[in-house]
């Protein structure tokens, strides 16, 4: 799919669908030419290969459990520890003599001989979960021995490779993870389980984008009513968001600011939803901050300083407006301290994305009104400093940063705005400029669609 319509994402990963056994970690016959020729196939596409493993565990019958028994965790009463994922596994003793050698040999062959330099590592908690792990060596921590078996990998994959931590623990991972998961798995179903606290687990960990990319797990919003192919896991690849959820699960990847991620199959992927990923890819590259922080059941408004990548451009706020109820509920938004900080001015242009409407020209305490929002739904908001004299750009409708990161280049003239998109996305660009004088005596918009391909736009004051 990929050759005919190619999407603008950094990292093609091949998850938990490869491997032959946990622990031996070669390909299984779904891969005929082997996982080399799948990394140099990704490549050839333009995107960087990665790859899924889980390091710590060995199924069974896996060759480096029948031929290294000694390598396996065991508890204090001597039995064998057990990891439930799939099945029984065994847990790896990373302080145990030669596994942690066996861990770089590993992560060096997938790097440099299989060519995947992106790799997503799970279940690693299984390391230090066991309260009455006996490690090989009595004086490690469980956090040491997941810490040693951590550093193997890095050395294994080398500084320049991605390395993203699933499972794992957060202050173990420090200055070896380049992501961690901040959320746990996706649903493909609003309520079955609920899909509220695997997003207000990534809300909560913003603030983690300091330390590394946070990941709020693979973004899904196909429509699919029955499972692809997995009956074990088959709930997970179905697709029965409304399209009020599906746009809130966008806006989830988004308000994190830091990795996208998603799992689609874009073959079949019905066209106004695969465009949702136009408005998160790339990543805004700052996140948010809850205004809410302290609401009973979510937070539900989400702040983001936008820094534009167009040098002509100043700062403005995004406001990702939330409602987390089973039913429609009116809302406003606050021009508050907490909206405004750090912009500059007294009065404020105020735009919500999903309508391309300007809400209108605020000064600072006073409320937008964004209407009826529906159950599980949200939007979008821009926050402008205006000084209700200069042409501003005020918004395009690609990106939920509304210029942030698709607008290069943008100046204003006396009656023009003028710029340039730089985007690689293939889809019509609306962009959207204000300008002083209309019959309000404050604000005019004028929009003009940038064509596929094109890049220069060039929006006229309206007449009159």
């Amino acid at each position: 799919y990929l050759e005919r319509d190619r999407l603008p994402f950094d990292v093609f990963l091949i998850d938990e669908c490869w491997d032959m056994h946990w622990g031996d970690w070669m390909g299984n016959d779904r891969w005929p030419s082997g996982m080399r020729a799948a990394a140099e196939r990704i490549r050839a596409l333009g995107y960087r290969p990665g790859i899924w493993t889980c390091p710590y565990l060995a199924k069974a019958d896996s060759e480096l459990a029948v031929e290294h028994p000694e390598w396996l965790l065991r508890l204090r009463d001597g039995s064998l520890v057990i990891f439930p994922m799939n099945g029984p596994n065994y847990v790896l003793d990373p302080t145990f003599p030669g596994v942690c050698a066996f861990i770089e040999a590993l992560y060096r062959r997938l790097t440099e001989d299989w060519g995947y330099t992106y790799h997503k590592l799970d279940f690693l908690r299984a390391v230090f979960m066991y309260r009455d792990a006996a490690f090989y060596d009595r004086s490690a921590t469980r956090l040491e021995a997941y810490r040693r078996g951590l550093e193997a990998v890095r050395r294994g994959i080398g500084p320049s490779a991605y390395l993203s931590v699933c499972g794992g623990h957060y202050g173990g991972s420090l200055g070896l993870a380049d992501s961690q998961r901040s959320g746990s798995d996706v649903t493909a179903i609003w309520d079955e389980p609920p899909a509220l606290p695997k997003l207000k687990q990534n809300i909560h960990r913003t603030w983690m984008s300091r330390l590394w990319h946070v990941d709020p797990d693979a973004m899904m919003v196909r429509r699919r009513e029955e499972p692809i192919d997995v009956p074990s896991h088959s709930r997970l690849s179905l697709g029965l968001f409304t399209d009020a959820e599906a746009r809130t699960i966008a806006v989830n990847q988004y308000v994190g600011g830091g990795m996208v991620c998603f799992t689609e199959k874009f073959c079949e992927m019905d066209a106004d939803r695969k465009a949702l990923y136009r408005h998160v890819i790339p990543s805004v590259n700052a996140p948010s901050r809850s205004l809410d922080y302290f609401a009973p059941r979510c937070p539900s408004l989400l702040r983001t300083l936008v820094r534009p990548a167009s040098p002509d451009l100043a700062l403005w706020a995004t406001v990702a407006v939330c409602n987390w109820d089973d039913e429609p509920r009116e809302r406003t938004l606050v021009l508050s301290d907490q909206v405004l900080e750090d912009l500059a001015g007294e009065r404020f242009l105020a735009y919500e994305f999903f309508s391309q409407r300007l809400l209108g020209v605020f000064g600072r305490g006073e409320a937008a009104p964004l209407g009826t929002l529906p159950a599980h739904g949200s939007a979008v908001v821009k926050v402008l400093p205006w000084d209700g004299h200069t042409p501003a750009l005020l918004a395009t409708d690609l990106h939920f940063s509304m210029g942030g990161v698709e607008v290069a280049a943008c100046r204003a003239e006396d009656d023009a705005l003028r710029g340039r998109l730089e985007t690689g996305w293939r889809y019509p660009v609306s962009v959207t400029a204000v300008f002083p004088g209309g019959a309000d005596g404050e604000a005019q918009t004028a929009s003009v669609t940038v064509p596929p391909g094109e890049r220069e736009f060039a929006i006229r004051r309206p007449a009159g």
